[in-house]
C-alpha cells in the first residue's frame, strides 16, 4: 500500500515553488488555470496580499499534489459567519479573477487521492477554519473530490454550470467546413455577416504579434466591451483590479505563447476583438469587444468566434472553449460541453444547520408567495 504524507507552511515568495509546481505540472492534467503561467502571475498580484497556505501531498516521498489556499472571514445574510479556505482564488471584492477549470494540481491518475489526503489533513490540522471551498472545479477534478468521504466535513455542491467547447479535431480545414457544421441558422447569420462587412473593403482577421501590439488590441477590446455593457445597464468586466492584473499577466506570459488576442477589422472599422488564453492546444475565450451597430442582424461576435475556431482549428489546436455560463451563441457555436462544479466542505456547526432550515423556509415562503400570486 503507498503511503501518503501532507504537509503544509505559509507562502510568502512565489519563486520559491516555481520548480514543484512545474515539475508536478509536467505530470498533471492540469489547464490553464491550474498552470505555472496563470499561478504565478495571480500569487504576485493578488494571493500573496491575503494570507496564503500551500500544501503538499506526498505518496512514497513522490509529490503528487499542491494546493494553494487563501483564508478569509465570510458574513452571510447578516447574522452567519464563517472562517473560509479558497482553493487557488480569493473570489472577494476586487480580488476576484473570475477562474475556471480550478482543482488540486495532481499527478495523473492521483486526483482521488490527493483530495482525499488533502481534506483530510485540513480537516485534522485546521480546526478553527468552518469551510473549505472548490471553486469552478473540471470535471475531472470534481470527479476527484466528490470520492472524497472526510469525517467532520460536509459536502455541499452551490452550484453547477456548462461550459461550452467547440472540438477541433471533429473539424476539416477552413471556416466554410466549420460552418457546415453549424445549424442553418448560424450558419446563414455568419455568412450573411460576412457578406455585409466585406461589401465595401476585404476584412483582416490578425492576432496581436507582440506585447504592445497585444496591449493595444486589448485597450480597444476594453473600448469596445465597456460601451456595449454601459447601453444595457449592467456592470462590465474592467472594473478595480481585474483589468491591471489582465495587463499583467499579458506582459508576462506573452513570450511564453500562452496570450492570444486577435482583432477582426475592415477599413472602415473594427469589428471584433477576442482575448483568450492558449495552453496546451487549448484555446480559452477569456474576453471580448464587439463593434455593434444598428443592423441587428449583423453579429460581429459569431463571426469572429466562427473564424477564430477555423484559424485555431489550422494552427493544431485541440479545443477552443467558451467557458461556463450560458449564452445563446456559446451553445449555438459549441459542438460539446463540459460541467464545472463550485464544492463547500462544512464542519457541522450548529450555526450553519440553523442557516440552512432558514434557507428552507425562505425559499418555501417565496415558492407559496409565487404560488399564491399565480392562482
Amino acid at each position: 500500500m503507498p503511503v501518503f504524507n501532507v504537509s503544509s507552511e505559509p507562502l510568502t515568495q512565489v519563486m520559491s515553488l516555481q520548480a514543484d509546481w512545474l515539475e508536478l505540472q509536467a505530470r498533471s492534467d492540469a489547464r490553464y488555470f491550474q498552470s505555472w503561467g496563470w499561478i504565478s502571475c495571480w500569487l504576485e498580484k493578488v494571493a500573496l496580499e491575503q494570507s496564503v497556505t500551500l500544501i503538499r501531498v506526498r505518496r512514497d516521498d513522490v509529490l503528487v499534489g499542491l494546493g494553494l489556499f487563501v483564508s478569509a472571514s465570510l458574513l452571510r445574510r447578516a447574522f452567519i459567519r464563517a472562517d473560509v479556505m479558497f482553493l487557488n482564488e480569493y473570489p472577494l471584492a476586487d480580488n476576484d479573477m473570475v477562474i475556471e477549470y480550478n482543482g488540486l494540481l495532481a499527478q495523473a491518475g492521483c486526483e482521488a487521492d490527493v483530495s482525499q489526503h488533502c481534506l483530510q489533513y485540513l480537516s485534522q490540522h485546521s480546526p478553527s477554519v468552518d469551510e473549505f471551498h472548490f471553486g469552478a472545479q473540471s470535471q475531472l477534478a470534481y470527479d476527484g473530490i466528490a470520492l472524497s468521504d472526510v469525517i467532520n466535513l460536509r459536502h455541499r455542491i452551490e452550484k453547477q454550470s456548462q461550459s461550452w467547447q467547440v472540438d477541433l479535431t471533429k473539424l476539416t480545414s477552413g471556416l466554410d467546413a466549420y460552418l457546415e457544421t453549424l445549424s442553418k441558422n448560424s450558419r446563414e447569420q455568419i455568412r450573411y455577416s460576412l457578406r455585409q462587412y466585406e461589401q465595401n473593403s476585404s476584412i483582416t482577421f490578425h492576432v496581436a504579434e507582440d506585447v504592445e501590439q497585444a496591449l493595444s488590441y486589448f485597450d480597444a477590446l476594453k473600448i469596445h466591451h465597456v460601451k456595449r455593457w454601459r447601453e444595457k445597464g449592467e456592470s462590465h468586466a474592467f472594473a478595480g483590479k481585474w483589468e491591471s492584473f489582465h495587463r499583467y499577466i499579458i506582459r508576462q506570459r506573452f513570450s511564453e505563447g500562452e496570450i492570444q488576442i486577435i482583432k477582426l477589422a475592415n477599413e472602415e472599422q473594427e469589428i471584433a476583438y477576442l482575448f483568450n488564453y492558449v495552453w496546451n492546444k487549448r484555446v480559452y475565450v477569456l474576453q471580448m469587444g464587439f463593434n455593434y451597430s444598428d443592423n441587428h442582424r449583423l453579429k460581429p461576435g459569431y463571426l469572429a468566434h466562427a473564424m477564430a475556431v477555423a484559424l485555431n482549428r489550422d494552427n493544431g489546436m485541440l479545443i477552443y472553449d467558451f467557458m461556463h455560463g450560458y449564452s445563446r451563441y456559446k451553445s449555438s457555436l459549441s459542438n460539446m460541453s463540459e460541467t464545472l462544479t463550485w464544492s463547500v466542505f462544512q464542519r457541522p456547526r450548529f450555526r450553519f444547520k440553523f442557516e440552512r432550515v432558514i434557507t428552507r423556509l425562505v425559499r418555501m415562503l417565496r415558492k407559496n408567495s409565487e404560488s399564491y400570486s399565480d392562482s
